[in-house]
């Protein structure tokens, strides 16, 4: 059973039905298709995802006049909000509501989610960035921590 409740934040009800909706069509893929083939079509399509969202973010980028290439770009022009994540005093993300959304799908989901999970590295180098994420909460870990290095100054 959906865990989106009426009273939450829209913004965390949008994330919530997001992820839901990537987890059933997911989990249908790997139904249909097979474990093997499903995961290379999800795998697939978020990275045809991330392609998408990096173009259409350098050309916001673009049309402000800023740099194609940085974490500070990424940061003011990043099209996907995260005002519900909740992050410790270092940075940590402890608390993901598309995480717990997966979660209430036992491992399975968990694993479906952690497959989503993979579009950052590609965000990450489409902003010449080297993501590394240690730990991350859709594989069970108490937080997702990201890490990156500039790799491309252009």
């Amino acid at each position: 059973m959906s865990d989106i409740k009426y009273n939450q934040p829209l913004p965390m009800r949008l994330s919530k039905l997001m992820a839901e909706m990537y987890y059933f069509m997911a989990k249908e893929l790997i139904e249909r298709l097979g474990e093997e083939e499903g995961k290379k079509a999800i795998k697939a399509a978020v990275e045809n995802m991330a392609k998408s969202r990096i173009e259409a973010m350098k050309h916001d980028a673009l049309s402000l006049g800023l740099s194609p290439i940085g974490k500070d770009t990424y940061n003011k022009i990043k099209d996907f909000g995260t005002p519900d994540w909740k992050r410790d005093e270092n940075g940590l993300v402890t608390y993901c509501p598309m995480a717990e959304t997966w979660a209430q799908y036992g491992n399975e989901g968990l694993a479906l989610g952690a497959l989503y999970c993979q579009i950052d590295y590609a965000l990450y180098e489409g902003f010449g960035m080297k993501l590394d994420r240690p730990k991350c909460l859709t594989n069970g870990d108490s937080c997702c921590i990201f890490n990156y290095t500039i790799i491309n100054e252009n």
